[in-house]
């Protein structure tokens, strides 16, 4: 038994109809609406909240535990700045994009931040234990009640400021004259 060869075959390039080629007859990209990027983008990879501010963006940041309402004892993550949420957290409906719901705070164990190169702001109220680098720019950072781990170094003397709101085993490395509240229990200057 002879099997012919198929005279169909596959190809990426324009099909010609009657001499005309089909791709003249597709439609043209329509130019998406412009939207400003957003400041930050979180996720939530198991027991750790990740947040990353971008460059260029004055980010202002909070992070909370929902005390009522549908997300009661969910772990919320906001940006003035419009926040993108990743993989473990979903948009708040209603923010216009600058708030984000990472879960049940009952499961996270962590929340590292990384702050952007312009004047950041931080605030935390939520009892986890929290890693943040401030990055450059004047900043400033206040953590909730976990065991805190706040980095100010950015090279210039005395333009940050941190406060740790007690109830841990915080610590803070900054750079001379950085203000550092007295409730941060381990202070390194550098």
């Amino acid at each position: 038994m002879k099997i012919a060869k198929s005279c169909v075959t596959r190809t990426a390039a324009p099909v010609l109809v009657a001499g005309v080629s089909l791709a003249a007859f597709a439609v043209p990209a329509v130019p998406a609406v412009a939207q400003e990027a957003p400041g930050s983008v979180v996720d939530r990879v198991d027991g750790t909240v990740r947040i990353l501010a971008f460059q260029n963006v004055a980010n202002r940041m909070r992070v909370s535990v929902a005390v009522d309402g549908a997300l009661r004892g969910h772990l919320i993550v906001e940006d003035d700045a419009d926040i993108l949420p990743r993989p473990g957290c979903t948009a708040v409906p209603g923010t216009g994009g600058t708030a984000a719901d990472c879960g049940l705070a009952a499961g996270v164990t962590r929340i590292n931040a990384a702050l952007g190169n312009y004047g950041d702001s931080f605030f935390s109220t939520a009892p986890i234990n929290t890693v943040i680098n401030a990055g450059t720019g004047g900043d400033f950072v206040r953590t909730g009640g976990g065991n805190d781990t706040i980095d100010l170094r950015d090279g210039v003397i005395g333009n940050d400021a941190a406060d740790c709101d007690g109830g841990g085993n915080d610590t803070v490395v900054a750079n001379l004259r950085d203000l550092i509240a007295a409730n941060c229990e381990r202070r390194v200057r550098v």
